[in-house]
């Protein structure tokens, strides 16, 4: 086994100087290495280990190498891909990651990364997919809840990319794809366009209802105003109206702010801007067992079929108890309001349930861009996520 070197962080030089030298620096080895070692394979783990929770691996990648790693020790589902100077980092959800030192390296012979028996993926084509200035996945959810800010960093997920941009299931993997079809439905980037319409239509619905949100919440503390120069109110109840307009405000420009941001990506990516879409219905849903998506598929796509099937059917089973949550807050709602206009219960409660409401309308909609999302992936994986679902000006 090659000796792996343990880190927790690694710095890289930006200026002109070092990246030309860099540049030559990268010749230079490429020539001095042997066409053995040039062209050697590292497997992972194998050759070195699989990181433990919270470690850093790192593997030297001599110019031309391949890398194998192998499905059944590492969840290629829950893999990201970050790029980190000319180096490929591989980060496992438990705080692990497998460094490729040099996998990236410009000038060299180009390395390869391999997943199972999946089609290899090219070191230049993972760097033309990988954007420093965005990040792209439709988790975490957004909303009140969520958290804001993040890393912003280049990367790609590693089963998206076996399933849109190497598409192999297609001419590649045609002797083992069974039933799977090789057609224009699992054109390169179909399943990534659908993923990015539907985080439009997430954040589109997500501005409708803090709309709405805003304007109840206005018409309560206008309400308030009222009752007070009725004298059937407080000063204090009037400010508790204006605190709630204005979390209501706040949050209408969140959400138009995250709707405009998801329109830009989608622009940058696809030469169109989308503002407003609706969530898609499946013409014909993806199989509920996990046999039957899998049926067909090649056998770099199995094991992370089983994680886009796990999240779907979590999908459906939580977003059918969030719908009758959000009914039941519907009509609890309705029932206070009516009874604070009675006297019988106070504006905190009534301020209470409107924000139960909404918060409930928001889990909703996350829920369900959740649930289409990894149903968007199986579709494309058997083939049937036809161009119709794309919408277009």
């Amino acid at each position: 086994m090659r000796q792996a070197t343990f880190e927790t962080t690694r710095g890289h030089c930006g200026s002109a100087a070092f990246a030309v030298f860099a540049l030559l620096a990268a010749i230079l080895v490429a020539l001095a290495w042997p066409a053995s070692v040039r062209a050697s394979e590292i497997l992972i783990p194998g050759d070195y280990p699989a990181p433990g929770p919270g470690e850093r691996v790192t593997a030297e990648t001599p110019p031309g190498a391949a890398v194998r790693i192998d499905p059944a020790a590492i969840d290629i589902a829950s893999v990201e891909i970050a790029v980190e100077g000319e180096d490929l980092v591989l980060r496992l959800p438990d705080g692990g990651a497998i460094v490729l030192a040099g996998f990236l390296r410009p000038g060299a012979p180009e390395a390869t990364l391999l997943i199972g028996d999946a089609p290899p993926i090219p070191a230049s084509a993972l760097m033309a997919t990988a954007d420093p200035q965005s990040a792209g996945d439709i988790e975490p959810a957004a909303g009140p809840s969520a958290a804001g800010g993040g890393e912003i960093f280049g990367f790609v997920r590693v089963a998206s990319w076996l399933l849109d941009r190497l598409d192999p299931i297609g001419e590649a993997a045609a002797e083992t794809a069974g039933s799977v079809a090789a057609d224009a439905s699992m054109a390169p980037g179909r399943f990534e366009q659908m993923r990015a319409q539907l985080l439009v239509a997430r954040e589109a619905a997500l501005l409708d209802l803090a709309r709405e949100y805003l304007e109840k919440a206005k018409a309560f503390a206008e309400e308030l105003a009222q009752a007070a120069a009725a004298g059937a109110s407080s000063a204090v109840d009037v400010e508790q109206g204006r605190m709630l307009t204005l979390e209501a405000e706040i949050e209408t420009r969140d959400a138009a702010h995250r709707l405009a941001l998801a329109a830009d990506a989608h622009e940058d990516a696809y030469g169109y801007r989308l503002e407003a879409a609706l969530f898609p219905e499946w013409a014909e849903p993806p199989p509920d067992d996990l046999d039957a998506v899998r049926a067909g598929m090649p056998d770099g796509l199995a094991k992370a079929a089983r994680a886009y099937w796990r999240r779907a059917a979590h999908g459906r089973e939580t977003l059918e108890l969030v719908d009758r949550l959000v009914a039941t807050a519907l009509a609890v709602r309705n029932a206070v309001l009516d009874q604070f206009k009675l006297g019988r219960r106070s504006t905190g409660e009534a301020i209470s349930i409107l924000r139960v409401v909404y918060e409930a309308q928001v889990q909703q909609a996350n829920r369900r861009a959740d649930k289409l999302v990894a149903e968007a992936w199986i579709l494309a994986a058997r083939g049937a996520l036809g161009d119709a679902y794309i919408r277009r000006p």
